[in-house]
């Protein structure tokens, strides 16, 4: 899974660069 990790944070920082914060959509922590 460490290849959507590396998705999920280049995501995330996508999502920064907007000025958005970090939805958890993707992955939720449950």
């Amino acid at each position: 899974m460490a290849h959507v990790n590396s998705r999920v944070q280049k995501h995330r920082d996508a999502l920064r660069k907007t000025g958005l914060r970090p939805v958890q959509i993707w992955v939720p922590d449950t």
